[in-house]
């Protein structure tokens, strides 16, 4: 899968907490915020490494205007892109202890 460079990098910026938010979600206050579904794809990113697991394998276009990712990191990188943009809407409605 070729992805451009600057959406790589987007992804990759905005998971980098990505354990610090499923901490936080993991209360039973905050976890009303996402779905089941969600908490549980959050659940798989940080209990599997997918962040490191996608960094890892991916490789640079001859330009580097394009980041490929492994064909069995397809989903992965998907996943991670989705539950990013999922947590980066839900946290401005997150209620303030």
């Amino acid at each position: 899968m070729l992805v451009s460079r600057n959406r790589f990098r987007k992804v990759m910026n905005n998971s980098r907490f990505i354990e610090y938010h499923f901490r936080i979600l993991n209360d039973t206050d905050s976890q009303s915020l996402l779905l089941k579904c969600d908490f549980n794809n959050l659940k798989y990113l940080v209990k599997n490494n997918i962040r490191e697991r996608v960094d890892e394998s991916k490789k640079q276009s001859i330009f580097r205007k394009k980041v490929k990712i492994a064909r069995k990191n397809k989903a992965d990188f998907i996943l991670l892109e989705k539950t990013c943009e999922l947590i980066a809407n839900n946290i401005e409605n997150r209620p303030f202890n």
